[in-house]
């Protein structure tokens, strides 16, 4: 059986809603966290509006100056 895992951005006190909000952005280092425990996972389910806002960043983010290094690597694999 498969392990199921639940990831998600949240603050201390519970807040889920408009992480814009409250998170100014992500560097590199978070980045690069985040891609080392994305390297033990063989598949990631994400909402819809997750999907969009992905569906929307990837297919410029190897032309343009929108992704990181560590995007960019993703996209090398």
């Amino acid at each position: 059986m498969r392990k199921l895992v639940l990831a998600m951005m949240t603050t201390l006190n519970g807040r889920l809603d408009d992480p814009l909000s409250w998170f100014v952005g992500i560097d590199d280092d978070l980045y690069g966290e985040i891609d080392r425990a994305y390297d033990a996972f063989d598949t990631v389910l994400v909402g819809r509006a997750t999907y969009e806002e992905m569906f929307a960043y990837w297919p410029a983010a190897e032309t343009e100056e929108v992704g990181s290094e560590i995007n960019k690597a993703w996209l090398a694999r």
